[in-house]
């Protein structure tokens, strides 16, 4: 019984991982509650398990830390100690005219759901760190993220190939920004991609290991070639800076790590990789719109700025495409820095407790005074910094939570000894890799703001605090 709950609570797991992204990315209330309630069983599952077997779960100390501060700053909110702020009048109509308008391009934001979402995470990050001491569930979970990833890869290319005016194919009407496969904005894409490239990655050099039979090596090496060669190449059908800048950065760095650590010789064959990314790029990229997208960047000095209006005026200004015109913000890093802002002046008003989960919306109204930040339907939700809107909303427990849990994992696997079990050491470092390039972008986006990509940053982290568990991964 203790191996089939065990074995029921990892299914549920790759489920959530295969669902999570190719479901909209369960940014829709439905698709949000069903990640909570597969994340829910099974972490029913796994505990039922451990209850069976009369053991407690091998977890790192900062691991149990940060999943007490999670719990200290959850229960805080249900428990009613303090309210969430308020949100102005004009903010309260704007969002929901942008709501009626646009629905799929909005995160439910409700603060119990997103509070259910956070515990779903949480224990998806611990339940990985159990499980994946066995490499087994360590291949597996990694497998299920390359091959959603792959799905994912191939619907936006087709996608972009039809030229769709619609997730799926769908007629919802127009949306407020480009999509990409199934995610409404093409910055999520990216990061989503980033999480699962280094993993393929990390199987093609698993199939390179003497360990495996001929046979078995031909069959991981190909689908695992295929698959890093449609998550490059989908890189260059999207049209968001921050993640390609990410994942330019950190390739180095993780190809130094692995090829230091485990001596691997490059082959004649691997100049596939290089012309599928290229041959994708030629017909399905959008190398023409990226070109000009990073031509946009401005780093010439602040020009003046129009003096900022009344609130009360602002529903005058609002166009018809629900925006009032960015010509207010004279401040450093423009309509970005000035969100930042906004979250830091919001912290600095409550530090310990917070806004109230999922109420950016409501703690930008109370401390931005620009009309373009407080009108633009992105900065409605988001402050492009997810470690700042985590620590305004969640307050001083969310933001020890988050950064001992994510950017700790980080670490650990840094810090771990090599394993005899080279196959699983591979894996980690691929894990941190993934994990880095999305932490990157967190400091200037939102990622982690979407559930699939929050779900793929948790197992990963997962995976790498498993590499310093007290026992240490033995199968492969």
């Amino acid at each position: 019984m203790p191996v089939l709950l065990r074995r029921l609570s990892g299914g549920l797991m790759a489920a959530a991982l295969s669902a999570g992204p190719l479901n909209d990315a369960s940014v829709r209330p439905a698709g949000m509650w069903m990640l909570i309630c597969l994340l829910g069983t099974a972490a029913f599952c796994w505990a039922g398990g451990l209850a069976l077997e009369r053991r407690l779960p091998a977890t790192p100390l900062p691991v149990v830390i940060g999943l007490f501060a999670l719990t200290v700053a959850a229960l805080f909110w249900l428990s009613n100690f303090s309210s969430a702020t308020s949100a102005t009048e004009f903010t309260r109509v704007h969002l929901a005219k942008i709501i009626a308008r646009w629905p799929n391009s909005v995160v439910d934001f409700d603060a119990g759901t997103v509070i259910a979402l956070h515990a779903g995470l949480g224990l998806a990050l611990w339940i990985t760190c159990d499980l994946t001491r066995d490499g087994v569930w360590m291949f597996l979970f990694a497998a299920v993220m390359c091959a959603a990833g792959a799905a994912t890869a191939l619907l936006a290319i087709a996608q972009n190939v039809t030229h769709a005016t619609g997730i799926y194919w769908r007629t919802e009407g127009a949306m407020p920004g480009r999509f990409w496969g199934p995610f409404f904005h093409h910055t999520s894409a990216g990061a989503y991609l980033n999480t699962v490239w280094p993993l393929a990655a990390g199987f093609v050099l698993i199939a390179t290991r003497p360990e495996f039979s001929r046979k078995a090596k031909r069959v991981v090496l190909i689908s695992a070639s295929v698959v890093l060669i449609l998550l490059l190449g989908a890189h260059t059908t999207h049209i968001s800076r921050f993640p390609q800048l990410a994942a330019a950065i950190v390739a180095p760095f993780l190809a130094f790590g692995l090829f230091r650590k485990n001596g691997f010789r490059l082959r004649p064959a691997a100049l596939l990789i290089p012309v599928g990314v290229v041959a994708i790029a030629v017909c399905a990229g959008r190398t023409g719109e990226i070109t000009r997208r990073w031509r946009l960047l401005d780093f010439a000095p602040d020009k003046a700025a129009h003096a900022i209006p009344p609130e009360n005026t602002w529903p005058r200004l609002v166009r018809d495409d629900l925006l009032i015109p960015n010509i207010y913000d004279p401040g450093a890093w423009g309509d970005r820095g000035e969100a930042q802002r906004t979250a830091l002046r919001a912290i600095a008003a409550r530090p310990l407790e917070g806004h109230g989960p999922g109420n950016w919306s409501g703690a930008a109204s109370r401390h931005s005074t620009d009309p373009y930040v407080r009108s633009f339907y992105l900065y409605l939700q988001f402050a492009h910094d997810d470690f700042l809107q985590t620590w305004t909303e969640w307050g001083a427990a969310g933001f020890v939570c988050m950064v001992i849990l994510l950017p700790g994992s980080i670490i650990a696997v840094g810090r771990s000894e090599p394993f005899a079990d080279g196959a699983v050491s591979i894996l980690g470092l691929c894990a941190a890799a993934g994990l880095t390039m999305v932490l990157l972008q967190s400091l200037l986006d939102f990622p982690l703001q979407i559930p699939a990509i929050a779900l793929n940053a948790s197992v990963l982290a997962g995976l790498g605090w498993s590499t310093i568990s007290h026992q240490r991964p033995l199968n492969s």
